[in-house]
């Protein structure tokens, strides 16, 4: 099912140029653009202690679920598409062992989830953006369908723990400004 879905959503890679650079943009420099987009929805708020408390939730998101999928590759080894099926489309050279998860994906999708808890009417952006970035990812042949699925949720796993620990004071609904 895997190598299915891989080969279904890689072949509209190598097929027009236009759509390859889109491919790239969305697998490699969305992901930039992306976490600004966060960090500026972060400051708009009234309150400077709103705002540290958002910068900070997406900082805490994206950084754990970036640092879990590191560990997890360091002792899970996953060859890419590119490595296992010679007719992939390789639209990205990249490492060769280090698949699953994807970590692009966990990151996207963990700062998707923080905007979710603090700004609910941007979090359908987000988790679009989210999944373009992954869909991209398996477009360009660096990752498996299951890698991206694992990193969305990782991501948002680690987000939603991060939710439950710094609820207390941090995200109390009666915030008082500084």
């Amino acid at each position: 099912m895997n190598e299915v879905i891989f080969r279904f959503i890689n072949s509209i890679a190598g097929q027009y140029g236009w759509r390859d650079l889109a491919i790239i943009f969305f697998a490699d420099y969305f992901i930039f653009i992306f976490a600004l987009g966060a960090l500026f929805l972060a400051l708009y708020h009234k309150s400077e202690r709103q705002i540290i408390r958002n910068l900070f939730f997406i900082f805490i998101s994206g950084i754990s679920a970036w640092i879990i999928v590191q560990f997890v590759k360091h002792f899970y080894f996953s060859p890419r598409p590119f490595l296992a099926l010679k007719d992939a489309v390789m639209l990205i050279k990249h490492g060769a062992n280090d698949s699953f998860p994807s970590g692009h994906t966990a990151f996207s999708f963990a700062i998707a989830m923080a905007v979710y808890f603090w700004k609910r009417k941007y979090a359908l952006v987000f988790f679009t953006g989210a999944a373009f970035v992954g869909i991209a990812r398996v477009a360009a042949a660096i990752h498996w369908p299951y890698d991206i699925l694992a990193g969305a949720i990782l991501g948002i796993i680690v987000t939603s723990c991060a939710h439950l620990f710094l609820k207390g004071e941090l995200f109390s609904k009666n915030l008082k400004s500084v």
